[in-house]
């Protein structure tokens, strides 16, 4: 695929929506993996491994439970409560990281926070229901992954900054970086601002109509 279609697909999407995709993605690959090397060092401090493991152990348990209830709504086109109400738990979350000081607190946070990536089914069901046309499909998840890669590249390059510059307390840089990170639940909640119908009615064209 040409640099020049790309960057057409890139135009025709609506930048909102194309947001919150990549927000919801750096979630997963930018947000958790910060959050969980902070609880290591700070809070699991004698049983890291342990600990992390226990909780990583629940909190699977809580998402898979999440899923289900989140995935009966959407396909009940339930979209826009989903998407917004875990979008805005995911923001609360986000600032209540910066008060988690004890293991208590951390695994009710961590449990607490399975019931915001309900936002996932709904962007990713925008995500796959973008192109009908195969050529067409393949080429908008081809400008989606470089997208979504460039937004984790600058939000990870904005932390090492961070790291590099107040290299005396690294760990308030960890701890502070993953509650501003909390923030993307407003990018999340750019899908519905966008006005992408989530009833699988816009198949074919990335111009769409409101959310149901």
């Amino acid at each position: 695929m040409s640099a020049k279609n790309l960057w057409q697909i890139f135009r025709a999407t609506p930048k909102p929506s194309l947001l919150a995709w990549a927000a919801c993605s750096a979630v997963v690959h930018v947000t958790l993996p910060l959050w969980m090397l902070y609880l290591a060092i700070v809070v699991f401090t004698d049983q890291a491994y342990g600990g992390l493991g226990i909780l990583a152990a629940l909190s699977t348990l809580i998402a898979l439970a999440a899923t289900v209830v989140a995935g009966r709504l959407v396909d009940r086109n339930h979209q826009r409560p989903v998407l917004k109400i875990s979008a805005w738990i995911e923001l609360l979350l986000g600032g209540l990281r910066l008060f988690v000081t004890g293991v208590p607190l951390a695994v009710v946070h961590n449990l607490a926070h399975q019931q915001s990536n309900a936002h996932t089914l709904v962007v990713f069901n925008w995500y796959y229901d973008q192109e009908a046309d195969p050529v067409g499909r393949w080429a908008f998840f081809q400008m989606c992954a470089y997208f979504q890669a460039l937004t984790q590249a600058v939000l990870l390059l904005a932390v090492i900054a961070g790291l590099l510059i107040f290299a005396n307390t690294q760990l308030e840089v960890i701890r502070y970086a993953c509650g501003l990170l909390g923030l993307l639940g407003l990018l999340i909640l750019g899908l519905d601002s966008a006005g992408w119908g989530l009833a699988g009615k816009n198949k074919g064209s990335v111009d769409s109509p409101a959310l149901n």
